[in-house]
């Protein structure tokens, strides 16, 4: 039987197909292609577990327990037992802080009670005995918390009670110090109601904060440009260098200079005096060359007596040998003396103008500026003669909350005065009918 004859397939290479199949690339991707062909179930589902691993851990992030689970379940599924290891040991560790936070929540629960039990008054229902028992069952609960949560520390708990016993001491202590401040500044200011209310106000703004917070550096700023003024000489050389060092603070040195140039006047009139051969200063002269202050020159004070004594001594000498002490005196004080207080108007001029605000109105900028410019200069005598610092600053802000109260009350008062006369005059004159 003959064989049928049957058509053979096309077995026609396609053309560069070998040349393609040559290539790195074509061969990478043919490989690729072959291993997941081969690759069987269980190999797939592998792949699949550990894309869903990489999600979910994506999903936890931040969390330590789901992280601690998921590493954990994946590390069985995956059978990798270092996995599941980590797994564990970020559970462990997270329940351990879950643990000691709440035992730290349980603590300040507890510190709170204590709080509140110190600053329940007392009365007859509720005695000093019955507080110190409260504190001590509190503490012993305090205690209990601590042994039994690993990482609190017990000694540390141990004194918990005693130190909120501190602490609620110190705030009361603190309350009554703001109470008693208050109370003494009304004092200050008794007589003075409508300028205390005003310094009140000027005291809650952010101005008077922002002053505060402000015044050591300026303080500072403002002694090192009077030392420095003091320190140089009177040329316009020496103020050209004073005002590099110190712009805007020429006010300083005209000050400072002109204090210095009155010393030199006083000490060659006395150089001259002395020439006379006679030493007839009366008591107040003397005082106001040696700078003793008004309350140091009676005998109603220690120091009044001494100086007087010393006056005394001072006048038996012979006229040259009293000149010649007197001399040194005046120049020993003359280099302890300190600036006059318009040298520290400009720690002043800010505050100043907020209590000349509103006191208008006024004819002008420069009539407002005037205002402020004496309040300021009130201000640093005031600050002189409490010292320096913060509290110098204070008693500094109230003389001139007074003092402007004064200025404030005169103007109405001239204003009240004005109109009466307007009103006699109008009674006085005689209108045609």
């Amino acid at each position: 039987m003959a064989i049928p004859r049957t058509s053979l397939p096309n077995l026609r290479i396609q053309k560069g197909l070998l040349t393609r199949l040559a290539s790195p690339a074509s061969a990478k991707s043919i490989g690729t292609s072959i291993g997941q062909a081969m690759l069987g179930p269980q190999n797939r589902k592998e792949r699949r577990d550990r894309e869903a691993f990489s999600k979910e851990l994506l999903t936890a992030a931040g969390d330590p327990t789901k992280i601690g689970n998921i590493l954990t379940t994946y590390g069985a599924k995956l059978d990798d037992p270092e996995l599941a290891m980590r797994g564990a040991g970020m559970l462990s560790t997270a329940m351990e802080a879950k643990r000691i936070q709440d035992g730290q929540s349980a603590l300040a629960y507890i510190q709170d009670q204590m709080r509140q039990t110190l600053q329940t008054e007392l009365t007859e229902n509720f005695t000093a005995q019955d507080q110190q028992q409260r504190l001590n069952d509190l503490q012993l609960s305090a205690n209990a918390v601590a042994r039994n949560v690993r990482g609190l520390d017990p000694l540390a708990v141990a004194g918990m009670s005693m130190n909120m016993e501190n602490a609620v001491f110190q705030q009361q202590s603190a309350r009554n110090q703001d109470r008693r401040a208050e109370e003494a500044l009304e004092i200050r200011f008794e007589g003075h109601e409508m300028a205390l209310a005003k310094h009140k106000e000027y005291m809650e703004t952010r101005d008077y904060r922002d002053q505060m917070r402000g015044f050591e550096r300026n303080e500072a700023l403002h002694n090192a440009a009077i030392k420095s003024a003091q320190q140089s000489g009177g040329t316009d050389e020496d103020r050209a260098k004073f005002l590099q060092l110190f712009p805007d603070m020429e006010g300083i040195w005209e000050t400072v200079t002109t204090q210095k140039e009155s010393q030199n006047l006083q000490l060659k009139k006395l150089k001259a005096d002395a020439k006379s051969n006679k030493f007839d200063y009366k008591n107040e002269q003397l005082f106001d060359l040696l700078g003793i202050p008004e309350d140091e020159r009676t005998e109603e004070t220690e120091q009044g007596k001494k100086n007087l004594k010393a006056i005394e001594r001072l006048r038996v000498l012979p006229p040259k040998k009293a000149y010649e002490v007197l001399q040194a005196a005046v120049e020993s004080s003359f280099a302890k003396a300190k600036a006059p207080p318009a040298a520290l108007v400009g720690l002043f001029k800010d505050a100043a103008m907020a209590y000349t605000a509103g006191q208008g109105p006024f004819v002008s900028d420069e009539k407002e500026e005037g205002e402020a410019a004496q309040l300021a200069l009130i201000g640093a005598q005031a600050y002189m003669e409490a010292g320096s610092g913060i509290d110098a600053f204070k008693s500094a802000t109230e003389a001139m909350a007074k003092a402007s109260k004064a200025v404030k009350e005169g103007k109405k008062e001239g204003e009240n005065e004005l109109i009466e006369r307007l009103k006699q005059l109008d009674m006085a004159t005689e209108y045609p009918d």
